[in-house]
């Protein structure tokens, strides 16, 4: 994410297949939203390690979101013991999410950087109805069980929902 586009908001999610962490930093970006995915997985170097990389970022002031049924609230008493904002989203708010990802790609009003394992978890996605509302969710399908998508999909509802556009240190 290029340093003149200030952080929004931070995404993360869990592969439930491999235990992998997948973080997708926000960021404002003159069209809207950016979103990358981290290449590594912070997680191979210990929880401690991957929630200092996330303090670091976030501190107190950018919210960290993931989905209440991921793996990866395991490091939610770590972030929280450090004054992190985390947002767990329960089914109704990925739902609300995913819908207005969607919404912002078709609009180009998210933008990444031709990153492979977003494009390939985008073009994977299956989508289901959330209990008879007109919005949905992706279903957990694919190489990476859609836990990138869901990293991206949360940090674009973090900068969107909670995040501040202009964040001074």
């Amino acid at each position: 994410v290029p340093s003149e586009w200030p952080l929004a908001a931070l995404g993360l999610d869990m592969d439930p297949g491999t235990g992998r962490l997948w973080v997708s930093p926000a960021a404002f970006s003159p069209s809207g939203v950016h979103v990358e995915l981290l290449p590594d997985d912070l997680l191979s170097e210990g929880t401690q390690r991957a929630v200092q990389w996330v303090w670091d970022r976030a501190r107190r002031r950018r919210p960290v979101v993931m989905p209440a049924e991921s793996p990866a609230t395991v490091m939610v008493p770590d972030l929280l013991a450090r004054g992190v904002k985390v947002y767990q989203l329960n089914g109704p708010e990925v739902a609300q999410a995913s819908s207005g990802f969607e919404k912002a790609m078709r609009e180009a009003a998210v933008s990444h950087y031709a990153d492979p394992v977003l494009e390939a978890c985008v073009k994977e996605s299956e989508r289901e109805r959330y209990r008879g509302s007109g919005q949905y969710k992706f279903k957990r399908t694919g190489e990476f069980h859609a836990a990138p998508l869901y990293a991206a999909v949360c940090a674009h509802f973090g900068a969107v929902r909670r995040g501040r556009r202009a964040v001074v240190d």
